[in-house]
């Protein structure tokens, strides 16, 4: 646009007239305020959302656990209680805390002295099972996953092997290696290199383990006489 006066066209100088005069009318903007005042929420309702806020976070927080507690009910009722199993980790940290002097054993002859020292702490707690030319040196009654499990230390080939008892499925794990000795099948696991080999005979269960091989532990399992 030419923004020289006298050389403006007529269009420009209607154009500027109008601009100038634009310029000159006041703006009413109460309208406008009002509008926006009416749009937007009080001050107060405002502080007072604020203000309840953390209140409806704590209902929401009591709700969700009521919730969950109804689901775990749910789950219960529906499924039954999770049956306790000692796992395959706990059983090595069982032996693991035996050879480190961690769990307290009573030092044994025979697996008649071990029996009578297991049933002086618990009448109905379970018997340790014979064996044939395996020497037992200690025992002790331990509590796992609430399953109370008869213990003890044997020495096969000069290596320390635990042994431990339990009636019942209580650290039953059909899973890994199956070895099948004299018509009797057992379980071989390895936990942090710990060897582990599992059996029943009936409604007893028993796990041989230490750092021995496999092989050795099964020869150990197989001359267990679980049933008299």
């Amino acid at each position: 646009m030419n923004h020289d006066p006298e050389n403006l066209t007529p269009l420009d100088q209607a154009t500027a007239k109008r601009l100038a005069r634009l310029s000159t009318v006041p703006v009413d903007t109460s309208a406008l305020e009002r509008r926006l005042t009416k749009a937007m929420p009080p001050q107060a309702d405002s502080a007072r959302t604020s203000l309840h806020f953390p209140g409806l976070l704590r209902a929401a927080g009591a709700l969700a656990a009521v919730l969950a507690i109804a689901a775990t009910i749910t789950l219960t009722l529906v499924g039954g209680p999770t049956p306790a199993i000692a796992s395959p980790i706990q059983l090595r940290q069982l032996h693991r805390d035996i050879l480190a002097g961690r769990l307290e054993l009573t030092a044994v002859t025979s697996i008649e002295q071990a029996n009578q020292e297991i049933k002086a702490q618990q009448r109905d707690a379970p018997r340790l099972p014979g064996f044939d030319h395996i020497q037992v040196q200690s025992c002790c009654l331990t509590n796992m996953q609430g399953k109370l499990m008869a213990v003890a230390l044997l020495d096969y080939k000069g290596q320390p092997v635990t042994l431990v008892v339990a009636s019942g499925r209580d650290f039953a794990h059909p899973m890994g290696q199956t070895i099948t000795i004299d018509s009797r099948t057992f379980m071989a696991h390895e936990v942090d290199g710990v060897q582990m080999v599992m059996g029943n005979q009936g409604d007893l269960w028993l796990c041989v383990m230490g750092d021995s091989s496999t092989d050795d532990l099964a020869q150990v399992a197989a001359g267990v006489h679980l049933v008299d």
